[in-house]
């Protein structure tokens, strides 16, 4: 067998370091556990060619959490509702905040 590597792309500044290390190893472990076969590895930009998209909005990225399988039996199920929870009671109040732009814009034209 050839010469093998993990591909971690950092997490944004805002995630938690913890959390996203407690998730790093729990998909590693679940793939070991469950003899997850990888995909094929990727030549070239993957960027051209991605095979599977990531959320790109805040609701997107929730529901995908919500959705997830395994990482209930890693972090335990109470602990990701509870985040779930929090994210979108952030979520709730970053839509209800009106930013100094959206005043400067929508004054103007009433």
């Amino acid at each position: 067998m050839g010469a093998r590597r993990i591909e971690h792309r950092f997490a944004g500044a805002d995630a938690n370091i913890y959390l996203v290390t407690a998730a790093m190893l729990a998909g590693a472990h679940h793939g070991i556990v469950n003899k997850v076969r990888p995909d094929e590895p990727t030549d070239g930009n993957a960027y051209t060619n991605p095979r599977t998209a990531l959320p790109t909005s805040w609701n997107d990225a929730i529901r995908a959490f919500d959705a997830a399988i395994a990482l209930p039996d890693y972090l335990g199920a109470d602990f990701c509702n509870v985040f779930s929870l929090g994210r979108k009671a952030e979520r709730r109040k970053f839509r209800s905040t009106v930013s100094p732009l959206e005043y400067e814009w929508y004054l103007r034209t009433v």
